[in-house]
């Protein structure tokens, strides 16, 4: 739906003639160029730069000092100094029901990365601030770089209206921020991007990067209906992209040929 309310605002932009896009910055006799090409590259990046900033900006409203958020899938950050031995007891019921009893293994990097943060001085909570905003920023990111590649002659205006309506809408505003659900919402524009970008090009670099990508549904299979649905849902977006754009059927069987199985292979550690 974000790639509609970007194809949407383009087309009313078209219409009336808004011609907001990336500004130009003019270079008037200055004698070094180094702060030019930082200045240019902020500016060329802005459709990237200001759905993050406003998404760092955003997370703040969901933290109360001294209080930690209660997820649903992922037992809160309650002592990130030895998360997995005190917490997961605690929350016993993930370990059942999941078809698997790699629960404990799916959450140790984020619970070593909150760890991590702990150990560097960080406060709890804080530490939940830290990995819950890059997990908002994050989504900002992957959104505008999907956008980017369905849509890369797009005005700004545009760009930016497919961000906010991917980070502000009725199911952002229903539901608790969670580690897994946060994460489904990277991985699922990320990977339709990459797919796109690797069917497009038929270069390998996409297809061993898609499947690196793909490693981060071990977490989101807290939630396995999530994880799933995310999966499925990346492919079938990119496929639709794909055959609406002139793809070929060659082209599809011979990234997915190569792709599926590197992923597989790359997820079996979570899987099996």
């Amino acid at each position: 739906f974000a790639l509609f309310a970007a194809a949407a605002v383009e087309l009313i932009a078209r219409r009336k003639k808004i011609d907001v896009g990336i500004p130009v910055v003019e270079v008037v006799e200055v004698p070094t160029t180094s702060g030019n090409t930082v200045v240019r590259a902020v500016v060329a990046r802005a459709e990237y730069l200001i759905p993050a900033a406003i998404a760092t900006v955003a997370a703040q409203s969901w933290f109360q000092s001294g209080t930690l958020i209660a997820f649903g899938d992922i037992f809160p950050f309650i002592d990130p100094g030895n998360l997995l031995a005190k917490s997961l007891p605690t929350w016993s019921t993930l370990a059942d029901g999941l078809g698997s009893r790699s629960i404990g293994i799916v959450v140790a990097p984020i619970s070593a990365l909150a760890g991590g943060l702990h150990a560097l001085g960080l406060s709890v909570s804080m530490a939940e601030r830290v990995l819950l905003t890059g997990l908002f920023v994050g989504e900002a990111l992957a959104i505008s770089f999907l956008i980017a590649t369905v849509w890369p002659n797009t005005r700004l205006i545009a760009r930016l209206a497919g961000s906010m309506f991917y980070l502000f809408n009725l199911l952002a505003f229903f539901n608790l921020p969670g580690p897994a659900q946060m994460l489904a919402f990277v991985l699922l524009p990320l990977m339709t991007a990459l797919m796109i970008r690797g069917l497009r090009s038929g270069k390998n670099q996409f297809i061993v990067i898609w499947a690196l990508v793909s490693v981060g549904l071990s977490y989101v299979a807290a939630n396995p209906p999530l994880a799933a649905v995310t999966a499925v849902g990346s492919v079938m977006i990119a496929v639709a992209v794909h055959w609406s754009r002139g793809g070929d059927l060659k082209t599809l069987v011979l990234f997915s040929a190569r792709a599926f199985p590197l992923s597989l292979v790359l997820n079996a550690w979570w899987i099996i």
